[in-house]
């Protein structure tokens, strides 16, 4: 599912939920493309109660990017990109998934662009 949410978009409360949850428990967590200034999505990085490492890609400089160098309480030192989003997933996919998964996730994306663009009109 994609869940990109951009400005003027509400956040579906099953999604944010589901984000909560995923975030207490993360040892990771990956900020795609985003300045991380919008509330509710930017508060998800205070939500876990363990130590964890954070990854932001993003072409302008965020408010969270000293917490990528360890400078922060509760984080261990993480990775900050300057960059293309999708270059770094394309990296990334293939060390997190089998290469059954990595084939099936491809070829299913641009079914997943389209059932996305399908709920923004």
């Amino acid at each position: 599912m994609d869940s990109i949410i951009n400005f003027r978009d509400n956040l579906d409360d099953a999604i944010l939920d589901g984000a909560i949850n995923n975030a207490e428990m993360c040892d990771v967590m990956i900020s795609l493309g985003s300045t991380m200034t919008v509330t509710p999505a930017n508060s998800l990085i205070d939500t876990s109660p363990k130590m964890m490492s954070l990854i932001i890609c993003n072409r302008q400089v965020t408010d969270y990017d000293h917490i990528c160098q360890g400078k922060a309480r509760r984080f261990s030192e993480g990775v900050r990109v300057f960059g293309d989003c999708d270059t770094l997933m394309k990296e990334i996919m293939p060390l997190i998934l089998t290469s059954k998964e990595l084939s099936d996730w491809e070829n299913e994306q641009s079914l997943r662009l389209k059932q996305y663009n399908s709920k923004r009109k």
